[in-house]
């Protein structure tokens, strides 16, 4: 906003990973974007458009499951989506809505493409846990991922201000991401 270069607002969270934080100030964005004439999907687009110059090898967006005007921008913007998907009773309906309204864009942006579903909040000892993971997979097939597994370590690690790998490595929760980072790596 106001002009600024996108270099002067990121953040370095550690060493290899910037920040470009959302917080508050996302309100007065979503505004500016609802106001605008045309071309208003493109507003992120534009304000990321140094992401090449800056050598990233990867930008992460992380939205509200929504679909409001930040997040058709980052829609716009992304080449792939990585659902998570909480392996809760109305799980189902949700994503199902949600990749609704992403066709909706997909008509725009053909090469948009959501490449993984990923089951979250899994644990072996509910049986809802194992009936939604098997309707994730019935209904999206091959996009399923392996299910992240609930772990205490998870909840704990965030507070914390570190990821899963420095807080507790050999965790559940630590297996499974590096296998959701290796399958996405992978593509």
């Amino acid at each position: 906003m106001d002009g600024a270069k996108l270099q002067e607002c990121l953040l370095e969270a550690r060493e290899g990973l910037c920040l470009l934080r959302g917080g508050l100030d996302l309100a007065a964005v979503t505004r500016s974007i609802s106001r605008r004439d045309f071309k208003s999907e493109a507003v992120l687009s534009d304000a990321l458009k140094e992401v090449p110059v800056l050598g990233f090898d990867f930008v992460l967006i992380d939205t509200a499951p929504s679909f409001g005007p930040l997040n058709v921008n980052a829609f716009f913007f992304a080449s792939e989506i990585v659902v998570p998907a909480s392996l809760e009773g109305l799980t189902l309906h949700g994503l199902k809505d949600f990749l609704a309204s992403v066709a909706t864009i997909q008509e725009h942006r053909p090469e948009l493409q959501v490449s993984h579903v990923v089951p979250t909040r899994y644990d072996q000892r509910l049986k809802a846990s194992g009936e939604v993971l098997g309707q994730l997979r019935a209904a999206f097939g091959d996009k399923v991922a392996s299910p992240i597994r609930t772990s205490s370590r998870l909840l704990e690690a965030a507070p914390l201000g570190k990821t899963i790998f420095e807080y507790a490595p050999a965790s559940p929760g630590a297996q499974d991401y590096e296998t959701l980072v290796d399958l996405v790596l992978a593509q």
